[in-house]
């Protein structure tokens, strides 16, 4: 009985190169400059999407793309998984066998006569198959001929149910590569390509297996990227002398020398790929290639930035230096401007910042480049004491760097400079800031706006300017949370009656237990407040606290960093505020009371509550505390506190019988029996005095 016999069964796998590359991801908090600002703006950070790059040096027309991955191209939706190839007649079946049963020569007439004259299907597949049939006769070139016309047909309509289009550029480039160097497997199953002795026609035959890589990637096949990413290691390899030799030659193709300056700089692959014996190999070649007067201007700025990645600093400064002259590319005023940073030349270094800022239509500067330029700007505006400048700076980038922006707001401008900002930077909206968030995981620009609004006015009320604080929240719930707050401190340090000040005091201690992070907590150090963050932004705590910041901040920065910050200095320091009205609250009343029991029992169970929260999350899942902010959390003094508390109830308090789990299911205090108790207090001091009178007079 005849079989049906499986692409996969009788066509070699794809012969693309692979390998387990890790892409590199960042948390889901904002990216921030001024944590370490040393390394801010010293470092030049990996310049180019390796994925992006292939696209721009080489092109696919859209009519190629449309018939390579049309979806007209699965004959069947139900058999979009078959492997056989679709529609086989009995002539191709019997081709199949001979293959499967490895009759080359027979195989190879059969599918030969099937390619010429078959179905349109079947025309691919045999084209397909009578590539890698030419490569077991070792026929490379005719091998290589039959994947491209297979490409080629696809390419111009042909059907292509198995997308063999796609997989025979990956086959050609393979084949290809072969006589160039060796590959070979090691044991974690990544493929290593060794250039050989260099021949006449080695440089065409790279570029040719590059080129159809390249398309291979183009087309959404990730194995064309990989295997771009292995010939670039096996070219650059500084142990292969062969591989040397072929390099310096490959910069004269520009094709080549495009894709090594994507492989050099890019930021899709883990740079320990990029090793730094390798890098240095890299380099040298390049340097000793400019020497020889080999032309490559366009890419002189990338060539630059390299050098200055690699410390290599009097070449990148030369290279920068002469660039810039003749084509003003942004790239070559970043370089410039970090040399000047590092020579110790600042106002230089500004003028390099301010010309790579405004010469950013070229294409040397992506747009993750141009944000992080003008961020790097605003910090070095900051390391030389224009916070108000710097801030402005960040603004229009404030959706990037919101950490940033929220250091300067909290920590480093008075609370009058970040009125002001805020007023001319944004407005009141009527729609909410946690409406705006509930449709979003990211902030938008104007979102920011109101996040800052919302920053301000937390900072308002911790100065108890409620009135203004108000105007500034963008939530109708906190704007009348701030009117009962207001309300209840004016109250309880101004009723002419104590219970109606401790009463005012209980209910002030309640709502910033429960609402304190809403109203008064800090955006960043020490509170951390999430927003729509899991664990905060990891805000610095300032240059005083980090070396790598305090040669690029001023005295004045040092001195202002920490005076807005809260009192205690500890996270979620509105529970310790909490904590005192509750002992003012509980100051007002008969020590002997119930009431009193009641305040110092639920005050201590507050801070039980907190000494559970060892750190960073605003739930209590527990995480490690990022060494920026060590100081941000202390369960020890939450604890201490909450000892404190039970201390002053055994000292004053009277015996209750919630007593015996003290902090835990404590009754609200009664008020109303205040008064009546101060009275049977007061005439029970009077009967004692009276007594102790007549006892005297007695005597």
């Amino acid at each position: 009985m005849k079989r049906f016999i499986s692409i996969a069964v009788y066509s070699t796998i794809i012969l693309g190169l692979s390998t387990v590359i890790a892409i590199s991801c960042s948390p889901n908090f904002p990216w921030q400059l001024f944590n370490n600002r040393k390394n801010t703006l010293l470092n030049l950070p990996p310049l180019y999407s390796f994925n992006q790059q292939i696209q721009q040096i080489i092109t696919i027309s859209e009519t190629e793309k449309q018939h390579f991955l049309s979806s007209n191209n699965i004959l069947d939706p139900s058999k979009k998984n078959v492997k056989t190839c679709p529609q086989s007649d009995d002539t191709y079946k019997q081709a199949a066998v001979l293959y499967q049963n490895k009759q080359w020569p027979e195989a190879y007439t059969q599918f030969a006569q099937l390619a010429y004259n078959s179905t349109p299907v079947q025309k691919i597949c045999s084209t397909y198959t009578l590539g890698h049939i030419e490569k077991k006769l070792n026929r490379l070139e005719d091998s290589v001929q039959s994947f491209i016309l297979t490409s080629y047909l696809v390419s111009q309509g042909a059907p292509d149910p198995l997308h063999l289009g796609i997989s025979a550029l990956g086959d050609a480039a393979g084949i290809i590569l072969d006589q160039i160097g060796t590959r070979s497997l090691d044991k974690e199953g990544t493929i290593h390509w060794q250039i050989g002795p260099i021949k006449p026609d080695s440089l065409i035959q790279l570029e040719r297996s590059i080129n159809f890589y390249a398309k291979q990637a183009l087309l959404g096949d990730q194995t064309g990227n990989s295997s771009l990413y292995n010939v670039l290691n096996g070219l650059t390899d500084p142990n292969n002398t062969n591989a040397k030799i072929l390099l310096k030659q490959s910069l004269t193709s520009p094709l080549i020398r495009k894709l090594v300056v994507a492989y050099i700089l890019n930021k899709d692959y883990e740079p320990f790929t990029l090793f730094s014996a390798r890098k240095k190999n890299i380099l040298s070649i390049f340097k000793e290639a400019l020497s020889e007067q080999i032309n490559f201007e366009d890419d002189l700025s990338n060539l630059a930035a390299f050098a200055y990645q690699n410390n290599d600093i009097d070449t990148a400064e030369h290279l920068a230096r002469q660039d810039w002259q003749k084509q003003k590319k942004g790239l070559d005023a970043w370089v410039l401007a970090k040399i000047s940073v590092m020579k110790g030349n600042r106002s230089k270094a500004q003028e390099y910042y301010h010309q790579a800022i405004s010469t950013m239509h070229d294409t040397t500067i992506q747009q993750d480049e141009r944000d992080r330029i003008q961020g790097e700007h605003a910090t070095l505006t900051l390391a030389q004491g224009d916070y108000l400048q710097a801030l402005e700076q960040l603004w229009p980038i404030r959706d990037i760097y919101w950490g940033d922006i929220v250091y300067l707001a909290e920590n480093v401008l008075t609370l009058d400079e970040l009125k002001s900002f805020t007023d001319k930077h944004t407005f009141p909206s009527n729609i909410t800031y946690e409406e705006k968030l509930a449709y979003t995981d990211d902030y938008t620009l104007e979102n920011r706006s109101l996040a800052l609004r919302n920053l301000l006015a937390r900072r308002l009320i911790r100065e108890k300017r409620f009135k203004e604080a108000e105007n500034y929240f963008t939530n109708s719930k906190n704007k009348n949370k701030v009117n009962t707050y207001a309300s209840l401190y004016h109250e309880m340090y101004h009723d002419f009656w104590s219970t109606n000040r401790a009463i005012a005091a209980w209910k002030a201690a309640k709502l910033m237990f429960k609402d304190g992070m809403e109203l008064t907590g800090t955006d960043g150090y020490p509170d951390q407040s999430p927003g729509i963050f899991a664990y905060g932004i990891s805000q610095p705590n300032g240059p005083k606290y980090t070396l790598e910041n305090y040669k690029f901040s001023t005295p004045d920065e040092q001195k202002r960093t920490g005076v807005s910050w809260p009192i205690p200095n500890k996270r979620f320091h509105y529970r310790y505020i909490a904590v005192d009205y509750a002992l003012y609250a509980a100051s007002l009343i008969p020590e002997r009371s119930r009431a009193y029991a009641s305040i110092l029992c639920q005050a201590n169970g507050w801070m039980q509550q907190s000494s559970m929260f060892e750190s960073f999350p605003f739930t209590e899942n527990k995480l490690v505390v990022p060494n920026s902010s060590r100081h941000v959390s202390d369960a020890k003094f939450a604890l201490a506190t909450s000892q404190i508390l039970y201390n002053l109830y055994l000292k004053n308090g009277a015996y209750i019988q919630f007593a015996k789990n003290f902090g835990h299911q404590c009754p609200e205090p009664n008020f109303a029996s205040i008064t009546k108790l101060k009275l049977t207090f007061f005439w029970d001091n009077i009967k004692s005095s009276l007594n102790e009178l007549k006892r005297y007079s007695g005597m």
